[in-house]
């Protein structure tokens, strides 16, 4: 049977901020760390400190000069990648017995001669398999990702296909199931002056598995480094940032992280990961259970 896939739609600087001096916030995306982290005073210090090396006057009156986040060609500097990861370590498996039964009697109370008896239990064997993730926060705004994972397991998997498209920061929770039938046939020599009931209930393997989606954002501008750029003008220059303009300097998303403005984002490299947690649950099918019992009573339960 194939895999089952799931679809849902996701170096430092020369310059290292402490977090010690940074003002930490719960901001959501990373656009709005971007935000917060070029409006920080200590990337006003370095620029105020800039301005001041190539004796300007008024330095102390720099203003951020908010940009957004796309620049000359009107795209972000920046992509965002999302891959689910499991935690096999954690993962359980249990078999339970469906809470469905079926019988066949075979009542032989009034023979007084042996007879050869069979039974066929057909059962709609349940499979089935879930993503159940819960999103915090949003990675981005702007950008959009994509997963493309596998079940956990090599074998076993449903032979269906789900997908879906999702926005990044939506939690998210989807389930697909497909049953397949499975027949149970035996035979059996019923005494005289006995009644034999035989009863069939399917085994069905549990397994909850969690993950993690990790979501990786880095730039991409020019040298792959930088993701952004910071921006301040001082009063009676130039009313924009850019080649010998205004005062701006270019950051990459790892000197954002390591600032603490935004604690979900941690720093990897030149980029900055965040991390959301989930889990897969799966239940297949795996047999047809079948036992004798010398209790004809239709209206009681087969076997726990």
């Amino acid at each position: 049977m194939s895999t089952k896939k799931y679809t849902a739609t996701i170096i430092l600087s020369t310059f290292l901020l402490l977090a010690c001096c940074a003002s930490i916030t719960s901001a959501r995306t990373i656009e709005d760390c971007f935000e917060e982290f070029c409006a920080s005073r200590p990337v006003f210090l370095q620029l105020e400190q800039a301005c001041k090396r190539r004796n300007y006057g008024d330095c102390f009156r720099l203003s951020h000069h908010p940009q957004g986040t796309k620049f000359g060609d009107d795209q972000p500097w920046y992509e965002v990648k999302e891959q689910l990861k499991y935690d096999m370590t954690k993962a359980s498996t249990k078999q339970v017995l469906s809470s469905f039964s079926k019988s066949a009697t075979f009542d032989y109370s009034d023979m007084d001669q042996p007879g050869e008896e069979s039974y066929a239990f057909e059962f709609e064997m349940e499979n089935s398999e879930s993503f159940s993730t819960e999103r915090t926060s949003t990675t981005s705004r702007s950008v959009t990702a994509s997963i493309s994972a596998e079940g956990p397991f090599a074998s076993g998997s449903l032979s269906a296909t789900l997908g879906q498209e999702t926005s990044n920061g939506e939690s998210f929770s989807s389930q697909t199931s497909k049953n397949t039938k499975l027949v149970k046939t035996g035979t059996m020599t019923v005494q005289p002056n006995t009644c034999v009931r035989y009863c069939a209930r399917q085994v069905i393997k549990q397994t909850e598995v969690p993950y993690n989606i990790v979501s990786t954002v880095s730039g991409n501008y020019t040298t792959g480094k930088f993701a952004l750029q910071c921006c301040y003008l001082r009063p009676g220059g130039h009313r924009h940032c850019g080649p010998g303009a205004g005062w701006h300097k270019m950051f990459t998303v790892a000197d954002v992280a390591a600032s603490g403005i935004c604690p979900l984002f941690k720093a990897s490299g030149a980029s900055a990961t965040k991390q959301t947690k989930g889990v897969y649950k799966a239940g297949f099918g795996t047999q047809i259970l079948v036992r004798p019992t010398s209790n004809c009573n239709k209206d009681q339960q087969c076997f726990q």
